[in-house]
């Protein structure tokens, strides 16, 4: 399975002037199975952009995602929802949690909406454990610290054994030793055929890539390892 982006561009109309912002010019990246990308640059730089347009999550103004050829973006609501739970798990920047829910609730959830097979349970307490924060389970999300949140949408982005993996800066609340736990966790998952694109401002990153690039002005270049 491939997923690539063919000549995206994503322009942003100013309000009030004549004169658009271009987060994104012209932008060519494939995903390849078994590969573990970061991405690079300062903020606004598109990085983000980038990675939902990715996710099916941001429509491009221009340009097509390709998943296996189908552009992801043709589909309708429903099977584009379908495909981004079935095959892509997305590790958000931004905390987000539903507090009525316990931390196990919230992991799982993606696989409860979408009644996926196996004991949903156990998954996601050993993902829970993976990460450090079992003993967290049965808490509210209100009760966790912003890195244990961080490790929470971790576990619930996993939940589905996704083919892709969209990791937007999934280690900024973490200190060092979960921050080698996150990225050994990812590398492991590029090691088993996932794709895995990591936003990220880690300067260690790189030792956990496959390949290494920098986004600035919403143009992309490679950096050698």
């Amino acid at each position: 399975m491939s997923l690539e982006a063919q000549s995206i561009t994503k322009e942003y109309k100013r309000k009030g002037k004549k004169s658009s912002f271009f987060a994104l010019k012209n932008t060519d990246l494939v995903l390849a199975d078994g590969e573990l990308t970061v991405l690079k640059g300062r903020s606004g730089s598109g990085k983000s952009t980038l990675l939902n347009i990715f996710a099916g999550l941001s429509k491009p103004t221009s340009g097509k995602i390709l998943l296996d050829g189908t552009d992801i973006y043709s589909l309708g609501d429903g099977p584009l929802s379908v495909l981004r739970n079935t095959l892509i798990g997305v590790i958000p920047q931004e905390h987000f949690a539903i507090h009525t829910l316990s931390v196990l609730q919230n992991v799982c959830l993606p696989s409860v909406l979408f009644h996926k097979d196996g004991d949903v349970e156990s998954r996601g307490f050993e993902l829970l454990k993976l990460l450090g924060i079992s003993e967290l389970a049965g808490s509210s999300p209100s009760e966790l610290s912003g890195g244990e949140l961080r490790r929470m949408s971790a576990a619930r982005a996993l939940i589905n054994n996704p083919r892709v993996i969209l990791a937007d800066e999934p280690t900024g609340d973490l200190d060092d030793e979960n921050t080698e736990l996150i990225f050994e966790l990812l590398r492991k998952k590029a090691c088993e055929g996932a794709s895995v694109l990591v936003v990220t401002h880690e300067n260690d990153a790189e030792k956990y890539a496959d390949r290494s690039l920098k986004i600035q002005n919403g143009t992309l270049e490679y950096i050698p390892f």
